[in-house]
């Protein structure tokens, strides 16, 4: 019984759709559940079960095939008993059968592949049973002409018999095939479907890691652009320092100079002129040079300004040590002026008043004092101006240094801004392929 209760348990005919079956489904579900129907347990499970099979296309075309089989094993001739005589009792075994009566064609037709001998057995004892059953000779509606009115000649009808098993045979064949192909074709979709959502998954994390990557390098430009204006900061500090420090050399040297000559001054110039245009040619030889090593990566760079800074401030250090000796020197030297002043107004006092017998010996010592004070004057300017030339070329050293971080930093700033235009250019060009369907290269949109 249960194997023909599939459909009746959820209230659909043979020919229903899988959505008809499954609202059948949900409807006998939520009327047996056991949360609401506690008795219902068993219907609940027969109902599952029968959803389950019907659901399934290899499960319902065996079910369908197994209910035919079923359907075709039933008699299919007879009539009930008109009366009670003797020749329709004989007739009643085929409306009541005995147990023991069907038992072997029914036992029978459980197998899938039954033998031809079987077969014909089967089908003899279903003719014996069915058309002829409880036959007698002696009464009016049997006979011949009821034999052939009936189904006609044993052999015919077992052979139509065989022609129709056979073409429901095929047709539960073709039946399962179908049901095999479409539940083929349902596991394709699916793993289609699957692939398609874990291709789509795999463009996600792509786009969030492209993300990533982006947010990264902004942040990286932005701290390096930090970074810059720092040490932009700090030399600008500590390039007010040193001109602070120019400065006031510079007036002290305007002192020191005074008493230089103008053939002095031209000299320093044009030699400072010539030390200028040294520089300027070696500054566009190192351009050219920094030029071509713009391609070393960032931390060649970092170490080279790091050095550059500590090259700076070792020169820094240096010149406030030249100018301390400098000052000292000033100082000495002063003090050497007023002694020198104060011991020819001493001696000048002592010549007016010595005797005039020892003018000639004063004046004889006079000129050979001024000998040597002049030998000592010329041998002080040329140490001033030794001191001034070496001052003035490491100031001029520190101010080209200085043009070069400053033309170094300027030409990483321009490389800093022209992959970040070409980064937002491919990212850009990267979303409108994208929105527009085209196929993705990743080997055009790398940097």
């Amino acid at each position: 019984m249960a194997s023909a209760d599939h459909y009746n348990l959820l209230g659909v005919h043979r020919q229903a759709s899988r959505d008809d079956i499954r609202a059948a489904y949900k409807g006998k579900a939520l009327a047996l559940h056991p949360d609401k129907n506690p008795n219902g347990e068993a219907l609940f499970k027969l109902v599952v079960n029968a959803y389950q099979t019907l659901m399934s296309p290899t499960k319902k075309c065996a079910y369908d095939r197994d209910y035919d089989l079923k359907e075709s094993r039933r008699p299919a001739y007879g009539a009930p008993p008109r009366s009670t005589s003797p020749s329709t009792a004989g007739r009643g075994a085929y409306h009541h059968p005995q147990p023991s009566s069907r038992g072997p064609a029914e036992a029978a037709y459980q197998s899938k592949f039954t033998t031809n001998e079987q077969l014909f057995k089967d089908a003899y004892s279903q003719y014996k049973t069915g058309t002829n059953a409880g036959y007698n000779a002696d009464a009016k509606n049997t006979g011949r002409k009821y034999y052939e009115e009936a189904q006609g000649n044993f052999g015919d009808w077992f052979k139509k018999k065989q022609d129709e098993l056979k073409q429901h045979e095929e047709h539960l064949r073709a039946k399962a095939d179908f049901a095999k192909k479409l539940e083929e074709e349902e596991r394709e979709k699916a793993e289609a479907w699957r692939k398609m959502q874990r291709d789509r998954e795999r463009d996600r994390e792509h786009e969030m890691e492209r993300e990533k990557e982006r947010r990264r390098r902004e942040n990286e430009a932005i701290r390096k652009e930090q970074e810059t204006q720092q040490r932009e900061e700090r030399n600008q500090a500590a390039y007010a320092k040193v001109k602070e420090f120019s400065e006031a050399q510079k007036r002290q040297q305007v002192e020191l100079e005074k008493h230089l000559s103008d053939l002095s001054v031209q000299k320093e110039e044009l030699r400072a002129q010539k030390e200028l245009r040294a520089q300027k040619e070696k500054l566009s030889r190192e351009r050219l040079e920094a030029e071509k090593s713009a391609r070393v990566d960032e931390r060649g760079k970092a170490e080279r300004q790091r050095r550059r800074d500590e090259d700076i401030a070792e020169e820094m250090r240096a010149a406030e040590a030249k100018i301390r000796q400098t000052r000292e020197y000033n100082v000495l030297y002063e003090a050497e002026q007023r002694a020198a002043s104060e011991r020819r107004k001493m001696e000048e006092e002592r010549a007016v008043q010595e005797e005039i017998e020892r003018e000639e010996r004063q004046r004889r010592d006079d000129a050979a004092q001024d000998a040597a004070e002049r030998a000592r004057s010329e041998e002080r300017k040329v140490q001033a101006s030794n001191i001034g030339a070496q001052r003035k070329k490491v100031m001029d050293s520190m101010l080209n240094e200085r043009k070069k971080h400053e033309e170094e930093v300027q030409a990483m700033r321009r490389e800093t801004d022209r992959i970040e235009a070409e980064m937002k250019a491919k990212l850009e060009a990267l979303r409108a392929a994208k929105r527009e369907g085209k196929q993705i290269n990743m080997e055009e949109f790398r940097l």
